[in-house]
């Protein structure tokens, strides 16, 4: 928009172009055009009195009469350039300012320009029109007298012959008046214009290099920042990556406003202490990037530690409450021949891979990150080849029922088996696919696999039982979701009943419209929907009564507190209110990570519906769990 501004811009100044080079023009043209007039007049009057020849008095009638003529044409096309410039740029320059409210003085007073100029360029030329006529007829008489025999010297010719000087005066008086008030309109405009450009550029530069909250350079001119920098000689840097830990739960727990003035107050104070030739950018969300000089480890270290002790407590302005700030960082150092892609990219790997214990977190890259990070490259690299040939397996992990102790249910998992290194944990790959987005290939290709099952039980006539799948974050930002589970299903003839999707509670803080619209959208089509992992981060209840949620999948951690032992009293009131809870809002409860037979007897006595975990049964691949399940399910009758 603001390009398409600028454009519009520049055309309403070609247009003021051309409109002051027909006002200078057309002044020059007026002036030698009036010193024409002003001698051939004289040439024929000294011919009248001279008696001379009619037809060299004729001769120059003739040449008067056509350079009246010329003017006359010249006039009109100048005229009409003018105004359709003036027009042009009248519009252009509507075009370009009608979204720009807060310019709406700079607008009035450069539309009000160019009408003040076109306004007096239409009258003073009408108004000059009339003199030239009036002119003419006074020189037409005045020569008419002359040829008549009056005296140069009769009073009536002295008299008209002074009338024609004074007219003549004015007219070039106006004339100029004219051209200099246009002239100055027009002047006025373009300087009004070429602030405009100004200050669309400045507005262009704002939004694409200076981030609105914090008032620090974008991400886009980070790099270029970076970019300059590498050029030079330098010494020593650290390139640091630095985000502020769980932000998405500040702007979830104290608004959005809070949060934006959490971004500002980091950014502020870290800025204090900047050298002039450090850089310090706002690189996406709650992330910082920043090039700082680089001594040692430990100094870099004091350095951080020092920025967050200071930014580590902010009170809120509503709850007069403090409100604690926690970072984590990762630290590059810069020694060698690197670039700002590399140095930034693995200061991110740093942060990323730290691990976080509700402290500030510094991390610096190092040869196990760097072998770490080539780990995870090249299981990127394969990750495509492996689903063509079929190393990707999905698992099954039975749920069971608390009241009958039977397989209700099962919950889909992937494993990678790769061709070298074996079986690869998914905590090993998962996020890297949630990452490179990866992920949607594999959530679609377990949906299949599970399809096909489902659809083999059907067939055999085996009563079966609803299998639950993982969705992905990811999957959130793709517009055709639901048609593509949809079509998936329907390929196999797959009840929708039978299929649950699973999404995890932290979602809930990052696009919880998006998500609701997701579920809305899943439930309409008649899939069963799940919150995994529920109390594993800051559960909203207010939320959880918004979601269409049929089964309500409690986080292991909950069982971790109590293995070998009966659960204390706090556990227990907990647990069991979350089932009562749950139990009113309708929904189902299952209990992940169950192991011991005190953490199943406990959770059948507070009415859990169902139990998942190595108590009855580890994940297992699809024909182990199909042959177990058939073995145990009825055979419905011919």
């Amino acid at each position: 928009m603001a390009k398409e501004a600028m454009t519009m811009k520049k055309r309403a100044q070609r247009c003021m172009f051309v409109m002051i080079a027909v006002l200078i023009l057309g002044t020059v043209v007026f002036v030698l055009h009036f010193s024409a007039i002003k001698r051939i007049n004289a040439e024929r009057d000294a011919l009248v009195t001279a008696n001379a020849d009619q037809s060299e008095i004729d001769a120059l009638e003739s040449k008067l009469q056509k350079l009246e003529n010329a003017s006359i044409f010249c006039g009109i096309i100048a005229i009409n350039i003018f105004l359709a410039c003036a027009v042009l740029s009248f519009f252009f320059y509507r075009a370009s300012s009608r979204e720009k409210a807060a310019n709406g003085f700079m607008r009035s007073s450069m539309q009000l320009c160019i009408i003040s100029m076109v306004a007096v360029f239409i009258i003073g030329s009408i108004f000059l029109g009339f003199r030239f006529i009036r002119l003419n007829e006074k020189y037409t008489k005045y020569t008419t007298m002359i040829q008549s025999g009056i005296d140069y010297e009769h009073a009536d010719a002295v008299r008209l012959s002074a009338e024609i000087k004074k007219d003549e005066r004015w007219v070039f008086i106006f004339a100029i008046l004219l051209a200099v008030v246009v002239l100055g309109d027009a002047v006025v405009a373009f300087v009004l214009t070429r602030i405009q450009i100004s200050q669309t550029r400045a507005q262009v530069y704002k939004i694409a290099y200076e981030d609105e909250v914090t008032g620090l350079p974008t991400k886009a001119k980070h790099r270029l920042d970076l970019e300059e920098f590498f050029k030079k000689p330098r010494t020593p840097r650290a390139y640091v990556s630095i985000e502020i830990y769980n932000f998405k739960y500040i702007n979830e727990m104290y608004g959005y406003t809070f949060g934006n003035y959490v971004l500002r107050y980091v950014a502020d104070e870290i800025g204090k202490t900047l050298k002039s030739d450090e850089l310090f950018a706002r690189t996406g969300g709650s992330h910082y990037g920043l090039l700082l000089r680089y001594d040692d480890d430990e100094s870099l270290r004091e350095r951080l530690n020092e920025w967050f002790d200071k930014t580590s407590k902010i009170r809120t302005k509503e709850r007069a409450s403090i409100v604690n700030i926690q970072f984590t960082c990762g630290v590059y150092r810069m020694l060698g021949n690197d670039d700002p892609v590399r140095a930034r990219e693995n200061a991110n790997v740093a942060r990323e891979s730290a691990t976080h214990h509700f402290d500030n977190t510094i991390e610096f890259y190092d040869e196990e990150l760097q072998q770490l990070q080539s780990a995870r490259a090249e299981l990127e690299f394969e990750s495509s080849k492996a689903l063509e040939d079929n190393e990707f397996k999905v698992f099954l992990q039975p749920k069971y029922s608390t009241s009958e102790e039977e397989i209700v249910g099962a919950e889909a998992l992937i494993r990678w088996n790769h061709h070298e290194k074996g079986f690869i944990y998914p905590n090993d790959f998962i996020p890297l696919f949630e990452t490179n987005g990866f992920i949607v290939k594999i959530d679609f290709f377990v949906l299949e696999e599970v399809c096909k099952c489902i659809k083999s039980w059907i067939d055999d006539g085996v009563k079966p039982v609803v299998v639950s799948v993982n969705l992905s974050r990811v999957h959130l930002y793709d517009s055709n979701l639901v048609d593509e589970l949809v079509g998936i299903v329907d390929k196999y003839n797959v009840p929708h009943e039978l299929i649950e999707f699973e999404l995890t509670e932290t979602v809930l803080f990052e696009e919880l419209e998006c998500l609701l619209d997701v579920m809305k959208k899943l439930k309409n089509a008649g899939f069963i929907l799940s919150m995994d992992d529920f109390g594993s981060g800051y559960s909203s209840l207010n939320m959880l009564k918004q979601l269409p949620v049929d089964v309500l999948k409690l986080d292991k951690g909950f069982m971790d507190n109590f293995r070998n032992e009966e659960p204390d009293g706090r556990d227990k009131a907990i647990i069991s209110h979350v089932i009562l809870m749950a139990k009113d809002l309708n929904m189902e409860v299952l209990a992940e990570g169950v192991e011991t037979e005190n953490q199943q007897k406990f959770l059948k006595n507070a009415e859990c519906d169902m139990i998942q975990g190595y108590y009855y049964s580890k994940p297992i691949s699809i024909s182990e769990f199909d042959q177990i399940f058939r073995d145990k399910r009825s055979v419905k009758p011919a």
